[in-house]
């Protein structure tokens, strides 16, 4: 493995953490809203 594909790699690997973040707060959020909802706020 070089250096050059070994950095893509890392970069590939924090690209799906920020995605993972990304669908972790949508679906709180969507979460909530359900939560609202069903409270009437």
């Amino acid at each position: 493995m070089t250096c050059t594909s070994l950095q893509g790699y890392r970069q590939m690997e924090a690209y799906a953490d920020d995605l993972k973040l990304a669908f972790f707060l949508i679906h709180m959020h969507t979460e909530f809203l359900t939560f609202c909802r069903a409270k009437a706020c």
